[in-house]
C-alpha cells in the first residue's frame, strides 16, 4: 500500500517533505483501532521510510524511561510524548469488514490544506485476515466489553503544530 501511496501521490512538496501514520481506525467508529490497524500502521511507517519518505515517530517520550524492566523510548501517553513536530502530511486509514474479507483505505493528506494528495486501498480476503490474526496470537474472536455509566478518564489532545507555524516561530 505504501507502493501505492508514492505512486498516486499528485503533488509533492518537497524533498524536506515528512509524514506521520495515524491508527488505522474502524470504519464505524473512527475513535477505536484495532490490533490489525495498529500492526498496519506501525508496517506502513516502516514502508513509507524504505520508499524515501521522512516517517515521523510522533510515539517518542520527551525522555528515555529506564526501569528494571526494560529501556523504554515509546509511549501512547500524551502528557509523556514529544511535542513540536514539523508534519507535511498525514496518512489516515480505515479498516471495513466485509463478509468476504476486510477492505484498508489510505489517504495521504497535506496536513496545512487538507488536500487529499494521494490514496490507496487494499483487499484481504477472509483466509488472510484470519491468517494475520492468527500470527498476532489471537485465535477466537475478541469480545468487547461495555460497560455504561462509568466515568470516563479526561483525555488530553496532542496538539501537531503546522510547518508555517514552526518556520515563522524560528525566525
Amino acid at each position: 500500500m505504501a507502493s501505492q501511496l508514492k505512486l498516486n501521490q499528485k503533488e509533492s512538496r518537497g524533498a524536506d517533505s515528512t509524514v506521520v501514520v495515524a491508527s488505522i481506525v474502524n470504519l464505524e467508529d473512527p475513535n477505536e483501532a484495532s490490533r490489525i490497524g495498529l500492526a498496519l500502521s506501525n508496517s506502513l511507517t516502516h514502508a513509507l521510510q524504505m520508499r524515501g519518505y521522512r516517517a515521523i515517530d510522533f510515539h517518542l517520550r520527551k525522555v528515555m524511561k529506564v526501569t528494571q524492566g526494560g529501556d523504554f523510548v515509546t509511549s501512547n501517553s500524551v502528557t509523556e510524548l514529544r511535542n513540536n513536530f514539523d508534519i507535511t502530511y498525514m496518512v489516515a486509514g480505515t479498516l471495513s469488514e466485509h463478509s468476504d474479507g476486510l477492505i484498508i483505505t489510505l489517504r495521504m493528506v497535506d496536513w496545512e490544506t487538507g488536500v487529499v494528495v494521494s490514496s490507496a486501498e487494499a483487499h484481504l480476503t477472509t483466509a488472510e485476515y484470519f491468517g494475520l490474526m492468527s500470527d498476532m496470537e489471537i485465535s477466537r474472536p475478541v469480545v468487547k466489553v461495555v460497560r455504561r455509566n462509568v466515568p470516563q478518564p479526561v483525555q488530553q489532545v496532542m496538539k501537531l503544530r503546522r510547518p508555517t507555524q514552526v518556520r515563522e516561530r524560528r525566525k
